[in-house]
């Protein structure tokens, strides 16, 4: 993206922030048919949405005996299924497998049913505390007692999870001001803009407000003033400025 905010045509790979991974997850599996090779595209997209269930069971916090069961059929099932393009696609091969997807099949299960779920053992809880610990020492503590600060944000924050902020009623005075109420203010209010005619100027020879575009652009032409005009206001105000400096022009001349 530039500098004006507009894109600039150049793409590159970016870091996923936050929930970006959830959304990613989500959108993309159903965007990539008729992207990639329709041979293994609906393969491809089965990997990915498979992957997502896998991902929600292993945040589950308490998961279940048959969820944990369930969790480790449909890791090795997926592993399988990524091995089938091994050959017909490139970066599908056994190489591929790496120690990461080996503990997420055979050693998250076990830790799972020793430890009740592993969401718990997730640093994002953290990473966030401390954000907003750091954020409210600097900004609106006294600095007197920064572990007092911390605990307090950490409670408070503890207590409002679960709690929604209920939004303010509204009630509408004049259900009409933005259909005809606005309208008649701004008519109603001194424009810089417009330019006002001198008193001291007489009046032209021809009524520029009944005539059409193409009559102006014909006395245009018989003045030999050239114009790229359509605009009928702009049209106008050239043929005045035309007619006042033909009638500028005539005294001059006499003289």
């Amino acid at each position: 993206m530039d500098a004006d905010g507009k894109g600039s045509g150049l793409h590159d790979f970016t870091s996923l922030m936050g929930s970006d991974k959830k959304v990613l997850l989500k959108a993309l599996p159903d965007k990539l048919p008729g992207v990639i090779r329709p041979q293994s595209s609906e393969t491809v997209v089965k990997i990915w949405k498979d992957f997502d269930e896998i991902y929600q069971l292993l945040g589950c916090p308490s998961p279940t005996e048959e969820q944990i069961t369930g969790y480790f059929t449909k890791a090795v099932n997926w592993v399988e299924l990524f091995l089938s393009l091994g050959g017909k696609c490139m970066g599908y091969e056994k190489a591929q497998i790496t120690p990461y997807i080996h503990a997420i099949v055979y050693h998250v299960p076990k830790f799972m049913r020793i430890h009740n779920g592993i969401k718990k053992f997730t640093g994002q809880g953290v990473e966030k505390l401390n954000n907003d610990c750091r954020r409210v020492h600097l900004q609106r503590s006294n600095k007197w007692d920064a572990a007092k600060d911390v605990l307090l944000v950490g409670k408070r924050i503890e207590h409002l999870a679960e709690c929604k902020r209920t939004p303010r009623s509204y009630k509408k005075q004049n259900s009409s001001y933005w259909e005809t109420g606005i309208k008649d203010t701004r008519s109603k209010r001194v424009r810089i803009s417009c330019e006002e005619v001198a008193d001291s100027q007489e009046p032209l020879d021809i009524d520029v407000d009944t005539i059409s575009v193409q009559e102006i652009k014909e006395l245009l032409k018989e003045r030999g003033v050239k114009t790229r005009f359509r605009c009928l206001k702009k049209l106008k105000k050239q043929l005045i400025e035309s007619l006042r400096n033909k009638e500028n022009e005539a005294p001059n001349s006499q003289q």
